[in-house]
């Protein structure tokens, strides 16, 4: 974490903030409901598979900026970088980790007894 936070020169509670924000954002484009998207931001084994998807894609700007030299590279050219190589996280899809969490939640919408009024 150190050296993602010297190349980006932001502090240590910044990163952590972005990086949630991440995460919430991306549980949100695969979320189908309110239950859904709770289920999300609490699952132990989502949030690990999640992060370890994330930290490859830092990983991954990491080499580059470090093989290419950082003095190539404005401060805001890091960002940039750094945003649009983590943003690729937006594609990747753990389909057998939300299945789980589906299928649970629609146990339990089935189960629920819904009145009509009209």
């Amino acid at each position: 974490m150190k050296v993602i936070i010297n190349i980006l020169k932001i502090s240590q509670s910044e990163y952590m903030d972005c990086s949630f924000e991440r995460y919430v954002f991306w549980c949100g484009i695969y979320c189908h409901n309110n239950a859904d998207f709770q289920k999300m931001l609490i699952s132990k084994n989502l949030y690990k598979w999640y992060m370890r998807q994330y930290l490859s894609l830092e990983s991954n700007y990491i080499n580059l900026i470090l093989d290419s030299g950082i003095e190539q590279f404005s401060y805001d050219e890091r960002h940039k970088l750094w945003h649009d190589m983590v943003s690729e996280i937006g594609s990747y899809y753990p389909k057998s980790i939300l299945k789980g969490l589906r299928k649970d939640s629609l146990y339990k919408l089935k189960s629920k007894t819904i009145f009509n009024l009209n």
